[in-house]
């Protein structure tokens, strides 16, 4: 029925809609975001998520592997399969920070009349918008969230520990909800388990509330132990497969892939204890030295500004592959650590000493703090592997090195914090 045929009577009836042919209707959902015009008392209802695909070993990504740029000003700029980005870390002069957003009541848009807000939003009544900021940047610095703040836009950058990227928006409410502040969450790359109970919590935190926050992500495996007996042909061709996607590939995407790939297999709490030490000294031997060279040759110290988009994602997966390979390297027994020594003491904590610096050297800036977080965090396995390592460490200035970046982590990323203090300790023993 057209609306001439409809009686006014019954227009007053009508639902209003939001998002298309959903009801905004009576709110039933979780979180409740309010864009009314001056007229009728319109809401708009969001707050559940919408439905996550079931979880895969690899991530699921739109144009390819590689995610868009951090950067870019809008969703279509997706990356272009063969060809290296310019550097992606460019602000076009707005003022942006990694500890402090400096947002203004008055510097926060309204919500723009045709801005289809995300589901993952909540209205936040009778609040500053300063006020809001600053419980934003106190959750993601909890949640170990990489993030640059945009005072100017009232927008935040972040990037989760587990590679998925997404922005924080505020917006100002209209008319007679002009008293509160809408918080946005958009997700532009990457899929994680444990997203959706980050965006519930960045939520809850602007609301005023106080999230629960575990140590560890909050989707975990399930326990391998029991399955954990194996014979070295199950993983010739997972292992092979992977190593040879790394070193022999072309395509960037395929690389990336590969490396995803490694760190699930030498990740205990995927494949189990043994299977994990298994794949990680297969990785060591003489017969991938490539797969070797390939990795430290990722993972080389670099600023991640001069570093292509595509480049940088699988910098980041090589380092987890290392930080997996140094965690079982200091649960193994003896032999395994002393057969490999020379590679870890004149290699790997070098390079990694190195990444923890640069965190202090940009000040936290270009998402490098969740990859000195991964440096920290195997640095801390071999710390603990041997009293020669220790050594090495305090003649590279470890300990200042720590220092600082453990006063980088206090500002903006826990999880680089605490490792950071738990290597200072081991160091100052």
């Amino acid at each position: 029925m057209s609306d001439t045929n409809t009686r006014p009577d019954e227009k007053k009836k009508m639902v209003a809609t939001a998002f298309g042919s959903l009801p905004a209707g009576p709110p039933s959902l979780t979180h409740l975001v309010t864009s009314a015009k001056a007229t009728p008392d319109v809401a708009r209802s969001v707050g559940c998520m919408t439905p996550t695909p079931p979880p895969t070993m690899f991530p699921s990504f739109i144009g390819g592997l590689t995610p868009p740029s951090l950067h870019s000003g809008s969703l279509g700029d997706f990356p272009r399969m063969g060809k290296s980005k310019q550097p992606s870390m460019q602000h076009s002069g707005s003022v942006f920070s990694t500890a402090t957003w400096n947002v203004t009541d008055a510097g926060v848009p309204t919500l723009p009349e045709c801005h289809p807000l995300e589901r993952s939003a909540t209205f936040v009544p009778h609040v500053s918008a300063p006020t809001v900021a600053t419980r934003v940047v106190k959750i993601l610095r909890l949640l170990s969230i990489d993030s640059e703040f945009f005072s100017e836009k009232a927008k935040a950058k972040c990037m989760s520990s587990d590679g998925v990227e997404f922005r924080v928006r505020l917006y100002r409410g209209k008319n007679k909800f002009s008293h509160g502040i809408i918080v946005e969450v958009q997700r532009r790359f990457g899929f994680s388990p444990s997203f959706q109970a980050d965006v519930t919590a960045i939520l809850e935190a602007a609301e005023g509330k106080t999230p629960a926050i575990s140590d560890s992500s909050s989707f975990s495996f399930p326990s391998c132990d029991e399955f954990d007996s194996f014979h070295d042909e199950d993983d010739v061709d997972g292992l092979g497969l992977a190593a040879g996607m790394v070193c022999a590939s072309k395509n960037n995407d395929a690389r990336v892939l590969g490396l995803q790939s490694l760190v699930s297999l030498t990740d205990d709490k995927i494949v189990g204890r043994s299977r994990a030490q298994h794949n990680s000294e297969q990785i060591l031997s003489d017969k991938n030295t490539a797969l070797k060279t390939t990795l430290m040759e990722l993972m080389s110290p670099t600023t991640p500004s001069n570093l292509p988009e595509e480049q940088d994602v699988a910098r980041v997966q090589a380092m987890k592959t290392l930080c997996n390979i140094t965690r079982n390297m200091h649960k193994a027994n003896i032999d395994f650590s002393q057969q490999h020594k020379s590679f870890f003491m004149e290699t790997v904590l070098p390079m990694l000493i190195k990444e923890i610096e640069n965190v202090s050297m940009q000040n936290g800036k270009g998402f490098c703090a969740h990859t000195a977080s991964i440096a920290t965090d195997a640095l801390c396995s071999l710390l603990m592997s041997g009293e020669e390592y220790v050594t090495e460490s305090l003649i590279l200035n470890a300990k200042d090195i720590l220092r600082s970046a453990e006063e980088v982590g206090n500002l903006t990323h826990a999880s680089l914090a605490k490792h950071a203090s738990v290597c200072t300790g081991v160091l100052s023993r």
